[in-house]
C-alpha cells in the first residue's frame, strides 16, 4: 500500500535547520501576535518514563489519565499527546549563541487536535534545556530524577517563567505510514531563551531513562513519520518565507478570574505590542486595550457591549478615560486663546478709534455700551470656561 506524501517544496524534517546567525534583529522582523489559551493540568505523583525508556517519553499521557493540560489555537482544541526529553535539536536558534553551548537536551511538549480531520493535527513545544551548575530546577523534571520527590508537578514549570518569552515557530508536514494514514502539519514552537537547569539534575535524568550518554531524537506519532530529507536555511529570505516568532504566545490574562460572572473568553493586550497590523479602532479598542476572542483568535466587534456587562456586573459606571481630561483642556484652552487674541485686536481697535474720531461736543463717538462688550465678554468667557471644566470632571 503507497505511502501518503507531503506536497513537492513542503518542510518535512524536524528540525528545521538554519545556516545562518539566529539574532533579536531577524526574530523581530518576523513577529506577530499569537493567541493561545493554554489550561495547566497538575499531578500529585511524579512523572516517570515508560517502559520501554528507549525514547525517554513520560508517563504524562496513559489509560485513564483525564487530567492533561489542554490549549486552543486557530479555533480548535488541544490536549497533551506526549511529553518526551530529546537530543538537542535547534541549538543554532537559541539566543544569545554563546547560551548554545550549553545546550544538550530538549524537553518536547507534543499536543494533538481533538478533532481528528484538522489539517494541523499536531503542536510540538521545544524548549531547550540549558545546562548549568546552579539553577532553579523545574519541579517537573525534579520528578523525574527523584520519584520520592513531593509535588504537585506540572509542565508548566518546563516553559519559561516570562510572559514576554519568544517562541520562533515553523510548520513541518508528516507523512503518513500508509495510503490510509493521511498527511498532516505540525507546528513547532521553540523557545528561543530555554530554561536553565543544572548539569547534576539532567544526569540523574539520564540515568532514569536508562541512557549512558545522550537522549535519543524526536518520536513522531505512530501514524505519522518524519521523512530523511532535511531543509536547511541558508539566507535571510528562506528564514523569512519559512519562519515567523512571537513573544505573546502564552500573554493571555486572567479574565475570568477578574470577572467571574461573565462567562466569556476575552484576552486584552496592549496596542503598542501589535506592529503592522490593520485594526479598527473605533470597534476593538477601549482604554487603549485590544481585545481578542480566545476561542476563535478574532478581534471582538462587540468591545463595548463586553466592557458594560463588566461594569453592570461590579456594579460600578464608567470612569473617564485616560488622557480625556487633558485632550478637552487642550481644545478648550485653544479656544480661549482665539478669542483673547480677537478680544484684544477688538478691544484696541474700538478705543484706538473712539481716542482718535471724538465729536465735536468731547463725547465718545462710540457708544460706552459698545465700549462695555470687551470686558464683559472676558467675564463670561472665564465663567463659561471654569463651568466646562466642571462639567468634564463629573462627567
Amino acid at each position: 500500500m503507497s505511502t501518503q506524501t507531503c506536497s513537492p517544496g513542503a518542510i518535512t524534517s524536524f528540525p528545521l535547520q538554519i545556516a545562518i546567525t539566529a539574532t533579536d534583529t531577524i526574530y523581530d522582523s518576523v513577529s506577530e501576535p499569537i493567541t493561545m489559551d493554554i489550561q495547566w493540568a497538575t499531578r500529585s505523583t511524579p512523572p516517570m518514563f515508560r517502559d520501554p525508556k528507549a525514547n525517554a517519553v513520560t508517563d504524562e499521557v496513559g489509560a485513564g489519565n483525564a487530567n492533561l493540560t489542554t490549549l486552543r489555537f486557530m479555533n480548535n482544541n488541544y490536549s497533551v499527546h506526549s511529553v518526551q526529553i530529546i537530543k538537542a535539536s535547534h541549538k543554532a536558534w537559541i539566543i544569545p549563541a554563546t547560551a548554545q553551548s550549553m545546550n544538550m537536551e530538549d524537553i518536547v511538549v507534543t499536543f494533538a487536535a481533538s478533532d481528528d480531520t484538522v489539517q494541523n493535527k499536531y503542536i510540538a513545544f521545544v524548549i531547550p534545556i540549558l545546562r548549568t551548575s546552579v539553577a532553579t530546577n523545574p519541579s517537573y523534571l525534579t520528578g523525574l530524577s527523584d520519584p520520592n520527590t513531593s509535588g504537585p508537578f506540572s509542565l508548566k514549570s518546563c516553559f519559561p517563567a516570562n510572559p514576554r518569552a519568544r517562541f520562533a515557530y515553523y510548520s513541518t508536514c508528516l507523512s503518513g505510514y500508509s495510503g490510509q494514514s493521511t498527511t498532516r502539519n505540525m507546528y513547532v514552537f521553540l523557545s528561543t531563551d530555554g530554561i536553565q537547569v543544572s548539569a547534576t539534575l539532567m544526569t540523574k535524568i539520564l540515568e532514569a531513562a536508562g541512557r549512558t550518554n545522550e537522549f535519543a531524537v524526536y518520536t513522531t506519532s505512530f501514524t505519522t513519520r518524519l521523512t530523511n530529507n532535511t531543509t536547511i536555511v541558508k539566507s535571510i529570505g528562506d528564514f523569512t518565507n519559512y519562519v515567523m516568532s512571537t513573544t505573546q504566545l502564552l500573554n493571555y490574562n486572567n479574565f475570568k478570574t477578574l470577572y467571574p460572572s461573565i462567562d466569556t473568553n476575552l484576552r486584552q493586550d496592549d496596542t503598542s505590542a501589535y506592529q503592522c497590523v490593520a485594526i479598527d479602532p473605533d470597534s476593538a479598542i477601549v482604554d487603549g486595550k485590544l481585545s481578542v476572542d480566545i476561542k476563535s483568535g478574532e478581534v471582538l466587534t462587540n468591545v463595548l457591549e463586553q466592557r458594560n456587562n463588566v461594569r453592570a456586573a461590579a456594579n460600578v459606571s464608567g470612569s473617564m478615560e485616560p488622557g480625556r481630561l487633558e485632550k478637552h483642556m487642550s481644545t478648550a484652552l485653544g479656544v480661549i486663546l482665539s478669542i483673547l487674541l480677537f478680544w484684544a485686536i477688538l478691544h484696541f481697535v474700538v478705543i484706538g478709534y473712539n481716542n482718535f474720531m471724538n465729536t465735536p461736543d468731547g463725547s465718545p463717538a462710540v457708544p460706552a455700551w459698545i465700549l462695555s462688550v470687551p470686558n464683559y465678554g472676558i467675564i463670561m468667557l472665564i465663567t463659561g470656561f471654569i463651568g466646562f471644566v466642571f462639567g468634564t470632571m463629573l462627567n
